[in-house]
């Protein structure tokens, strides 16, 4: 037992050095600092960033993938299934959220100047698709291989999730202000209003 628990919290401290570096690295203040210090472009710090957000995610996959930890459900069978479902849906999230623009998320190319805040496609449903395709890849994961520190890490990303939120729309509130106050009002932040996508479907079918 109290070696399950001190995994946990290796466990915990790996993922709070991981969300910590990620945090640092986003904050808008430091990364103009090193972009003068280092004289880069938009384009070559979000390379650097998304290079160094995979580098830095490889030890924390390696100890979750080499340590062992109990089974809170049993592995295979129906859950499998179960798994695929969530994990599909979640790349078809990702991939629909980032549609046209996989390259310069990356820092691959430049991306097209601000057009005005998003509301088309997935955005009309939820803020943060992105974040959506994030939850259900998680979830999918754990129940690939649903033990504790599985679980321990996916909630870990959920409570980062609940922050990155909160911190991205306070930047996207002062860019953008009445109109993105409204967009929180009618449109949820990560899991859709099934009843109102529902209905949207049904007034354009009418």
């Amino acid at each position: 037992m109290n070696h399950t628990y001190a995994n946990i919290a290796l466990t915990l401290l790996l993922w709070g050095i991981y969300f910590s570096l990620h945090s640092v690295l986003a904050n808008v203040g430091i990364k103009t600092s090193i972009q003068r210090a280092m004289k880069w472009p938009e384009r070559r710090y979000r390379m650097v960033y998304s290079a160094v957000a995979v580098i830095t995610l490889l030890p924390v996959f390696y100890f979750l993938s080499t340590t062992r930890s109990d089974l809170l459900l049993r592995k295979g069978g129906f859950l499998q299934y179960v798994s695929l479902a969530f994990s599909t849906w979640g790349i078809i999230v990702i991939k629909l959220a980032l549609k046209g623009r996989v390259l310069g998320f990356l820092g691959f190319k430049n991306e097209p100047t601000d057009g005005g805040l998003n509301r088309k496609g997935l955005y009309r449903y939820c803020r943060h698709p992105l974040y959506l395709g994030t939850v259900l890849l998680c979830v999918g994961f754990w129940f690939f291989i649903p033990n504790v520190l599985n679980l321990v890490s996916i909630l870990c990303v959920f409570l980062y999730l609940k922050i990155g939120i909160r911190l991205e729309e306070t930047k996207l509130t002062e860019k953008y202000g009445d109109e993105y106050i409204r967009y929180m009002k009618e449109v949820p932040a990560v899991l859709p209003d099934l009843i109102r996508l529902l209905k949207s479907n049904q007034g354009g079918n009418s």
